[in-house]
Order: C-alpha cells, then sequence, then structure tokens
C-alpha cells in the first residue's frame, strides 16, 4: 500500500465516521411513531389541560424531532401567537440539523472520485518512469506494479465514492421525512389549540 492510497483510506475513514454520525441523527433520534403522541396532545388540548400538556411534552423530551417541536409549542400554550412562533423557530432548527450534513457528503463524494482518479494517474506516471534495470523491465514487475496500484487507488476512490453517493441519496430521503413529520405534528398542535 502506497502511502497515497493510505491517505485514500484516511478519506473513507472520515467518510464512514460521518455517515455514522449521521445515521445516529435521523434513523435513532428523529424517529418516532408520531400517531398515539399527536393524539394525546389533541386529547389534553382540547380538555385544555395545559399542565399536564407541559408534562407529557417533558416525557418526551429531546428524544425525537416531534418530542422537540411539541416541547416548545407546550412551553407556550395557551398563547397561539406565541405557539405559532415556537413551532416556526423550532422547525428552522430542525431543517438545518436535518440538511446539515449533506453538503459535506456531497463534497466527499466528489473528493473520492477525484482523489481514485488522481491516484490511478500518479501510479501509472511514477511506474511508467521509474529508473529501472533491464532484468526487472523485461519481466514486467514494475509495469505490473504499477498497475496494481492505479486500479487498488480507482476501486477505493470509486467505492467510497458509491457509498458517499448512495448514503447521500437515503439521508436526503429521510431528512424530508423527518422534518414532513414533525412540521406535521406543529400544524396540529396550532390547529388543535385554535379550534378550542
Amino acid at each position: 500500500m502506497t502511502l497515497y492510497q493510505s491517505g485514500q483510506m484516511v478519506l473513507a475513514a472520515v467518510a464512514c465516521g460521518f455517515i455514522a454520525q449521521r445515521v445516529r441523527v435521523l434513523w435513532f433520534r428523529a424517529p418516532l411513531d408520531a400517531k398515539p403522541i399527536v393524539a394525546k396532545m389533541e386529547e389534553l388540548i382540547q380538555r385544555r389541560a395545559f399542565d399536564e400538556l407541559r408534562a407529557f411534552a417533558a416525557k418526551l423530551g429531546d428524544a425525537s424531532w416531534i418530542g422537540i417541536v411539541i416541547r416548545r409549542a407546550a412551553q407556550h400554550a395557551p398563547k397561539l401567537d406565541d405557539v405559532e412562533n415556537a413551532v416556526d423557530e423550532t422547525l428552522m432548527d430542525l431543517k438545518q440539523e436535518a440538511l446539515k450534513g449533506l453538503l459535506t457528503l456531497r463534497v466527499l463524494t466528489s473528493l473520492a472520485t477525484t482523489a481514485g482518479l488522481l491516484g490511478a494517474v500518479l501510479e501509472l506516471t511514477r511506474g511508467a518512469t521509474k529508473d529501472t534495470s533491464l532484468a526487472s523491465l523485461e519481466a514486467g514487475l514494475f509495469a505490473r506494479l504499477a498497475f496494481s496500484n492505479a486500479m487498488s487507488s480507482m476501486a477505493l476512490g470509486i467505492a467510497t465514492a458509491i457509498v458517499c453517493g448512495v448514503s447521500l441519496r437515503m439521508f436526503r430521503r429521510d431528512a424530508v421525512k423527518v422534518f414532513n413529520e414533525a412540521r406535521a405534528a406543529g400544524d396540529k398542535f396550532c390547529a388543535t389549540l385554535e379550534r378550542n
């Protein structure tokens, strides 16, 4: 393994670490079955049991994005204007959190592809310009080694780019889904409060 390929391995490790962090945020922290939570929230608002609603929201805590929206909205109930402002601010924060890593993944995808191509070119160039003895040149050792290193470098770059690209696509889809669920919970909170 060459020094350049070691650098590519570091890039791949950084990409995998970043992907793992986004998996934790989008798949294990954000999702939650919203129907029972929203139903309980509606019942408490209709009964105008705002202290009980705040206690319920505190139990939800920051474990999910729906819980964050309901908790921040419940802090301002029963004042509709304050609730709407709190929901809007919370949704802006959550949208930023949902989209935070997508640009980084896009950059990592481009870097990995470029690094793979550059590595292949460098390895082939180094193999072609190496000062070799006649015996090793006849045996084709340097040419085979250069070709092998070039293909390894290209494969590593392409593999990293594919993993980053697929992750980017999945995270974008999941970020939109989770954000829409949180927004629906906030809208339902405001609509129920307005009706009562």
